[in-house]
């Protein structure tokens, strides 16, 4: 996952006038990744995420500390696809874990 949104961030940036680099240089960087990160989106949204997303709560919830920063950087990806099963995992897995407890 972090590897997907190290990815991710790095096409962000590109976006962003401030290269010295060359051009052709940039230009070729910039497809590389994009590719990459294309690639990666069927394997964390239809494996990785749903994975996640169906583990028992209290396996989940041993874990919750390690895995929402990553849902958290997850929800700036530019794949909606990606976005949508982090917000059904938040609301599926991490909502349960914020109630009061008796």
């Amino acid at each position: 996952l972090q590897n997907y949104v190290n990815k991710e961030r790095i096409l962000q940036r590109s976006e962003r006038p401030d290269s010295v680099e060359s051009l052709k240089d940039k230009e070729a960087t910039i497809v590389e990744v994009e590719r990459e990160v294309h690639g990666l989106v069927p394997i964390i949204s239809e494996v990785v995420v749903k994975g996640l997303k169906d583990l028992p709560p209290k396996l989940f919830e041993q874990h919750v500390h390690v895995l929402f920063p990553l849902f958290c950087e997850l929800t700036i990806v530019s794949s909606f696809e990606v976005r949508s099963l982090v917000r059904e995992v938040l609301l599926e897995q991490v909502a349960p874990l914020l109630k009061p407890s008796p």
